[in-house]
C-alpha cells in the first residue's frame, strides 16, 4: 500500500453543489496503481507512469510492469498529430486527435473537504463526485488540483464489470526525463500506419488509461 494511505485523513465538513473548475498543471509526472475489474472473477493491476505537458502538446503512459498481456504503452504527440503504440512486438501509428486539457468533469460536484498527514506536513485534500452511465465516480485531489484518487463503482448488486481506482503518488510538477516522449526506434520502422483519428477525449480517466482506441469498434 502506497504512503498517503497510511496518513490519517479527517472530515472536516460536506459541501454539496460546488460547481467544479479544478485542472490539472500543465506540466507534471506521476506515477499511478491502477486496480481495475473485468468480471466477477477477474482483478487487474497496472502500474504506470503517466507524463503530461500541456506546454509541447504531449502526453506518455507507460506501463512500468508488462503483466502477461504484453500491455500497450502511448505516446501521444498532438504537436505532430502522431500517437504511437507500441508492445515488445508492434508499433502502431495513428493520427492523434485534439489535445484537451486534464480537469474534473464541469458537471462534477465538490461535495467534501479532508485532510491528511501529521502537522506541520498537513495535505488539504477536496472529493468531487458525480454520476455516470449508472455509475458514481470520485475525485480527490490536493494541492493546485493534483490527483489523489480516482473511483469508480456502481450500487448495483453484484458489482459488474468496469469498477476501478486509480491511486497517485510521486507526483513532480515538472517533466524530469523528457525522453518520456520519445517513441522507440522500432516506431519508425516496420510499423503499422492506421489513419483513423485517435479519440483524445476530454474524459481524463481514459486519458490517464491510455486507450489507444477509445472510439474504435
Amino acid at each position: 500500500m502506497i504512503a498517503y494511505l497510511l496518513l490519517v485523513g479527517v472530515s472536516l465538513s460536506v459541501v454539496p453543489g460546488a460547481v467544479s473548475s479544478c485542472c490539472m498543471p500543465h506540466q507534471f509526472q506521476t506515477y499511478m496503481d491502477v486496480m481495475t475489474s473485468g468480471s466477477p472473477k477477474e482483478k487487474r493491476f497496472k502500474q504506470m507512469m503517466v507524463s503530461y505537458d500541456a506546454k509541447s502538446l504531449k502526453v506518455a503512459s507507460i506501463y512500468l510492469t508488462q503483466p502477461e498481456g504484453n500491455e500497450v504503452n502511448i505516446i501521444q504527440d498532438f504537436a505532430t498529430g502522431k500517437s504511437y503504440n507500441w508492445n515488445r512486438d508492434f508499433c502502431r501509428v495513428y493520427q492523434s486527435g485534439p489535445f484537451y486539457n486534464i480537469c474534473i468533469p464541469a458537471k462534477a460536484k465538490l461535495v467534501q473537504k479532508t485532510f491528511m498527514g501529521v502537522s506541520p506536513n498537513i495535505i488539504n485534500l477536496d472529493t468531487y463526485m458525480m454520476s455516470q452511465n449508472n455509475y458514481t465516480l470520485f475525485y480527490r485531489v490536493g494541492l493546485h488540483c493534483t490527483h489523489v484518487e480516482i473511483g469508480g463503482f456502481s450500487s448495483k448488486i453484484p458489482q459488474p464489470d468496469g469498477q476501478l481506482l486509480f491511486l497517485f503518488y510521486n507526483t513532480t510538477l515538472r517533466i524530469k526525463d523528457p525522453s518520456v516522449f520519445i517513441p522507440p526506434k522500432m516506431c519508425f520502422k516496420n510499423v503499422t500506419k492506421i489513419g483513423r483519428k485517435l479519440c483524445f477525449q476530454p474524459n481524463h480517466i481514459n486519458n490517464f488509461l491510455g486507450d489507444p482506441n477509445p472510439c474504435f469498434p
